[in-house]
């Protein structure tokens, strides 16, 4: 009866022996304590850091320090207590970790693995490489590397604890690719080769080394859609702003009205203006004519003696002006020319007789004006305005026998003009205007050449024409 139990075990032992399959793996008996694994001792070296800032690569260091100790299997070495043992050997480290310098470490801190690596980046892409290597016998145990196409805050959430897990050996993964998918606004369905996969932020593992048609909905905004491909170890990061869809304006029905005729903006303020001015005062210019008329009796003053003659006094002194004209307040400029009894020079030109032996004395008066014409108050067909400005002017005496200049004396001066005037304007292109204006033009005689000294050295130094000028304008806008 007692033979039964033991043939049983015997069979079943048989039995089951060629079903399970035999773990080959030697366990060394020291490392197990009241029925449970013991954690190996392993020290996590800081990632060597290439094109990524030093802060940076510290804080991706302790996440996979953390990291690593989460799974559970290592008994993770603090890295200050590291880094005093290390001090106290006062053995220095620079530059990139070896792996003779991981196990050199390893060796002196006393842990039998020890975990280094690096973080990288090159363009747009960080790339994580991490390795374990066993003190004793200087081997890598286990390589992990991601390459994230992203920001670094995905390699610190993401890759560091695909890594972590990697080198613990708790979910080895030969191949994987991963899309973080985020979008503006957020809450966004995702859709993977038209397969819902939840709303953003979401993060999908997918099968690397193909390419897969990555679809974005909302209701109110326009189908987001990307190509994407996911190489092996890849963790790509996809941030996509949807547009919204454009709302349809409610055509709201509208009266039918008559039509109207447009009238034009455009508001007729520019322009230019012809003048004919009258100057009222110019017994100056008369009293200078006496002088010389004295003088010249008795002394030579032009190219020749002028004997048994008087010219002249002048009878008028008027010209013509053209201004540009702006009604808004910018300023106006002019140009203008006066003669001393410019009707009897007209009438000569026109071919009445003259004795061609017979002295004459040209007096011209060309001007340049700059003015700002003001119009505080303006009426429909009415414009009250002031004038302020300031002039340059020329005053030049020339004697003639015949066809032969015998020479004067030419005067300057700049002066102030100011005024006021009114506009009739009937119609937006046309403009009538009557102003008076005072100009101030004490003249100086300029040195040109030898009769301008000889005016000089007898007295005729300055010529003071200054007066009152009635103006009548025709005004042209366009």
């Amino acid at each position: 009866m007692r033979v039964f139990p033991v043939v049983f075990v015997f069979v079943l032992s048989f039995t089951f022996a060629g079903v399970i399959p035999q773990d080959t793996t030697v366990v060394d008996t020291s490392a197990v304590r009241n029925g449970s694994e013991e954690k190996i001792p392993v020290a996590v070296m800081d990632l060597d850091a290439n094109n990524v800032g030093e802060s940076e690569a510290k804080a991706l260091s302790d996440r996979l320090r953390i990291e690593i100790f989460r799974v559970g299997k290592f008994e993770v070495m603090e890295r200050q207590r590291m880094q005093d043992i290390l001090n106290e050997m006062k053995f220095q480290l620079s530059g990139t970790t070896t792996d003779a310098d991981a196990i050199q470490i390893g060796k002196m801190i006393g842990v039998k693995k020890i975990v280094a690596g690096s973080i990288g980046k090159v363009g747009d892409i960080y790339t994580l490489s991490v390795r374990l290597i066993d003190i004793e016998t200087g081997k890598i145990e286990k390589t992990s590397a991601v390459d994230v196409y992203g920001t670094v805050t995905t390699v610190l959430q993401i890759a560091i604890p695909i890594v972590a897990q990697d080198i613990c050996g708790k979910s080895r993964r030969e191949a994987f690719g991963m899309l973080c998918v985020d979008s503006e606004p957020r809450g966004v369905e995702v859709y993977i080769n038209e397969a819902y996969k939840g709303e953003t932020p979401v993060n999908l593992t997918l099968s690397p080394g193909r390419n897969y048609k990555l679809t974005l909905l909302r209701e109110g905004y326009k189908k987001a859609e990307r190509a994407v491909f996911l190489a092996k170890n890849q963790i790509l990061e996809l941030r996509v702003a949807l547009e919204k869809v454009p709302v349809e304006e409610k055509i709201v029905p509208q009266p039918v009205q008559r039509p109207v005729v447009e009238r034009s903006d455009k508001s007729y303020d520019k322009g230019f203006k012809v003048c004919y001015t009258v100057m009222n005062d110019y017994r100056y210019i008369n009293r200078f004519i006496e002088d010389v008329n004295r003088i010249a009796s008795t002394e030579k003053l032009f190219k020749e003696k002028i004997e048994h003659f008087e010219f002249p006094e002048v009878t008028s002194f008027s010209g013509v002006e053209f201004f540009n004209v702006d009604r808004d307040g910018s300023f106006d400029f002019g140009i203008g020319i006066f003669r001393a009894d410019i009707v009897d020079w007209l009438n000569s030109l026109m071919g009445e007789e003259k004795e061609e032996d017979e002295y004459k004395m040209e007096i011209w008066n060309p001007r340049l004006t700059f003015n700002i014409c003001v119009s505080p108050i303006r009426y429909i067909l009415f414009y009250p305005y002031f004038n302020l400005g300031v002039g340059y002017n020329v005053l030049i005496v020339n004697v003639r026998r015949g066809n032969t200049s015998l020479g004067g004396p030419t005067y300057q001066s700049w002066g102030v003009t100011y005024g006021l005037g009114f506009e009739i304007r009937p119609i937006k292109l046309f403009g009538m205007a009557v102003e008076w204006n005072r100009r101030k033009m004490n003249m100086k005689i300029m040195d040109i050449n030898k009769i301008t000294r000889r005016f000089e050295e007898r007295g005729f130094k300055s010529l003071d024409i200054s007066g009152d000028h009635i103006s009548v304008s025709v005004v042209f806008y366009y």
